[in-house]
């Protein structure tokens, strides 16, 4: 990739806001690393500081006369479409961007933690043969329940939208169908990013436990992700074989 963009003299995006969620041994691998002079780096605060709704982006634009042509450019156009980021917002950015030690070991620890979530969940799935990718970061699965389509459109479910609905008000499972991102299969998008830690205070007793022992904290300090596991076994086994 990187000889083809040099060769062709492209400008790369490379949407990076989801690089420190990583949770596998290898990390995650920019392409400013390979191809710095024609890279420009998107990030934000959402994913792995688990500020969803809090709207700051960023944007690393390559060194050089390449880079500042593209920033004289940007500036004109943000001039006129966007506003001010909100005053709360901005204060929370400098922290997240001050290089503080502590906040980076929070959010590797908060990688180790969503790995080891979504980890319970993608066990389930294979214990039933659902396919379904192990994630390398964040805190999201995609399984494929395309094996059960003739089971499925006898309870007249014909769509990942029917699914979707059908686990909600079956199994108290909320998911999105596959649909919404534009995909017609009979997929799903599961997400365990805020289960047993949506609370501030049930969010650090989460960490805490973690801290002293990762497999007793998962068995243990989070019940909303075993119950979840578990309909989620119910409802899979009830598909049958």
């Amino acid at each position: 990739m990187r000889e083809f963009a040099r060769r062709n003299r492209l400008m790369v995006v490379s949407d990076e806001i989801y690089s420190l969620t990583a949770h596998n041994a290898l990390g995650s691998a920019s392409m400013a690393a390979h191809y710095p002079e024609g890279t420009v780096v998107t990030g934000g605060l959402s994913k792995h500081l688990s500020l969803g709704g809090w709207r700051f982006g960023v944007a690393i634009l390559p060194p050089g006369a390449a880079g500042r042509e593209l920033a004289a450019a940007l500036q004109i156009v943000a001039g006129e479409i966007w506003s001010c980021v909100a005053a709360p917002v901005q204060h929370a950015a400098l922290a997240a961007y001050a290089a503080d030690p502590a906040i980076a070991q929070h959010i590797a620890q908060s990688a180790r933690l969503h790995g080891a979530r979504t980890r319970v969940l993608h066990s389930v799935l294979q214990e039933f043969g659902v396919p379904c990718p192990l994630p390398d970061a964040g805190f999201y699965l995609y399984p494929n329940f395309e094996r059960w389509r003739a089971v499925l459109a006898q309870r007249n479910v014909h769509t990942s939208a029917q699914l979707a609905a059908h686990l909600l008000e079956k199994h108290s499972i909320a998911t999105l169908p596959g649909s919404a991102f534009h995909d017609d299969a009979l997929t799903l998008r599961l997400s365990s990013s805020y289960l047993d830690t949506e609370q501030p205070a049930g969010g650090a007793e989460v960490f805490a436990a973690f801290a002293r022992d990762a497999d007793d904290c998962i068995n243990h300090a989070h019940p909303r992700l075993q119950r979840a596991a578990a309909a989620l076994a119910e409802f899979i086994s009830g598909l049958g074989s």
